[in-house]
């Protein structure tokens, strides 16, 4: 019978701990390491961002960038593509979504197609 869920293991560290245990996960890897924490570093928004959308975000508290989102964002509306990899609630969302709003804010005629890999999100949640 299995342990009811105050009894259980969760979590990261619960996750990974049975991938490694199960000899599965592990040829995969090709590194494991633990980063120590880092204090955030932050940046302002880039230069040319459309102003409704600076006090858009002013409003909601959000008065500076953390530096990889600016500088996702600058090269983003430089037309490079981007990949951002970050841990949970570390800005990745405001990476697109910015160029897209700053391109929209600019361009109302303008368009853009989300697309999400579904079943790589629903392993994120696992």
């Amino acid at each position: 019978m299995p342990l009811p869920p105050w009894k259980q293991r969760t979590g990261v560290d619960a996750v990974v701990d049975e991938w490694l245990k199960s000899g599965y996960v592990r040829p995969c890897l090709a590194a494991d390491r633990e980063l120590p924490a880092a204090a955030a570093t932050y940046a302002p928004f880039p230069e040319n961002l459309h102003p409704g959308l600076v006090a858009a975000l002013k409003r909601r508290g959000i008065d500076q960038l953390y530096a990889h989102q600016a500088r996702a964002v600058r090269a983003a509306r430089q037309g490079k593509h981007v990949v951002i990899a970050t841990p949970t609630a570390s800005g990745k969302s405001l990476c697109f979504h910015l160029p897209v709003l700053d391109a929209l804010a600019a361009d109302p005629s303008a368009t853009a197609l989300y697309l999400y890999p579904t079943k790589a999100l629903s392993r994120d949640q696992e």
